[in-house]
């Protein structure tokens, strides 16, 4: 089961740069397994964690990041999206039978299984998380015990620039006199 794995990920995720700064890949092709379903940007900061159900590397995460989770959901700072790369059939029972009681998500859980949102974020290994700023933005990536909180609270701290200002009018002011038919105006 792990050489398949290892071998799966590697034929899955090649070495890929990291995205900070850039915009977070859409979320719209995952199938939700428990909770609302999230967007992005919003007025909070938007953790994406990915993960394997059954992968012992995910398993000290689950705590951390449901404690995490209820803290900055009280706080109004983040939310957080919990997104397995295997299918519904597995992640299911496994969040219902296998998940300990202290160790389970508080947090929405969706499934990628055809892989289409996990290869649009750089993910290299799982688990592995996306901390999305206030703007839409990947604002840092990483392994998700490894300054997560920092990462949240600073990517929360920043201000959200405004929106795009419209396409600007021609510097003539207005439109162009109309012309006719012989091509000079009238």
């Amino acid at each position: 089961m792990i050489v398949g794995s290892i071998a799966f990920w590697e034929d899955f995720f090649p070495r890929q740069k990291k995205k900070v700064g850039k915009m977070a890949p859409n979320l719209g092709r995952i199938e939700y397994v428990e909770g609302e379903r999230l967007t992005i940007p919003t007025d909070k900061v938007t953790v994406v964690n990915f993960f394997l159900p059954h992968e012992k590397a995910c398993q000290p995460c689950l705590p951390v990041l449901a404690q995490l989770a209820s803290r900055w959901k009280e706080e109004g700072v983040a939310q957080v999206l919990g997104i397995s790369v295997q299918h519904k059939v597995t992640t299911e029972p496994w969040l219902k039978e296998e998940v300990s009681a202290e160790a389970r998500p508080t947090y929405p859980i969706a499934c990628d299984f055809n892989m289409f949102t996990t290869q649009a974020y750089p993910v290299k290994d799982v688990p592995y998380a996306f901390v999305i700023d206030r703007s839409g933005r990947i604002a840092w990536q990483g392994h998700p015990l490894q300054g997560l909180d920092k990462a949240v609270r600073k990517a929360y701290a920043q201000p959200v620039p405004p929106p795009p200002e419209p396409a600007a009018a021609s510097s003539g002011g207005g439109k162009a006199p109309a012309k006719s038919s012989s091509g000079k105006g009238k």
